[in-house]
């Protein structure tokens, strides 16, 4: 399935479909632990609601996609897993389309091989790089991308869904804690020594 032919059948169906105050499908994208200067670390996406599916765009920036497309440097997205064991297009899919694989900006698609699955459970896992990047905060977005010729949303085909952004905060490596740890005791300790003496 094209972006084009996405594009076209998730706009007839947006069209199509009732707006009401209730949501088919939730994906929150949540708030991630991760490692400094680490390769290979996942993030899992999950969605909820049951709602009968046919395809997924799952489009997933860090930072507002990098400086490419207006936003920051941050760390980097190496994978975009939809289809492997345990996701829930894993038994039945076509083809998975990759439509863009910069390295803070990942879409990639793909629909069902035959008729519907549920909507509810991991629905994606992406794998993050945070080489050269230190203890901070960084964004983790599904909705709001910065593309311009392709909606940029997360889209689940045949549902209304509720989109969550999230967060990534790369955490101290618990060693340096630790050392931190021991320095603040020791100097602790040598101040009440000193006191005393």
């Amino acid at each position: 399935m094209s972006r084009t032919i996405a594009l076209l059948i998730l706009g007839s169906v947006a069209l199509a479909s009732p707006r009401g105050s209730s949501w088919a499908a939730v994906i929150d994208a949540g708030a991630h632990n991760l490692q400094p200067n680490m390769p290979g670390q996942k993030i899992d996406f999950f969605v909820t609601g049951g709602e009968k599916i046919i395809a997924v765009v799952f489009s997933v920036a860090i930072d507002g996609g990098g400086p490419a497309y207006g936003g920051i440097l941050g760390p980097s997205i190496t994978n975009l897993d939809l289809v492997s064991l345990g996701h829930i297009f894993s038994p039945n899919h076509g083809t998975v389309y990759n439509d863009y694989s910069d390295p803070q900006l990942w879409e990639s698609n793909t629909i069902t091989a035959v008729g519907t699955i549920p909507a509810t459970g991991l629905l994606a896992t992406i794998t993050v790089d945070t080489t050269g990047f230190g203890p901070g905060e960084h964004t983790l977005d599904l909705k709001g991308q910065p593309l311009t010729d392709y909606p940029g949303d997360t889209q689940l085909l045949f549902a209304d869904t509720l989109i969550t952004n999230g967060s990534i905060t790369i955490v101290p490596e618990p060693s340096s804690v630790a050392l931190a740890a021991i320095g603040l005791m020791g100097l602790t300790v040598w101040g009440c020594r000193r006191r005393k003496s």
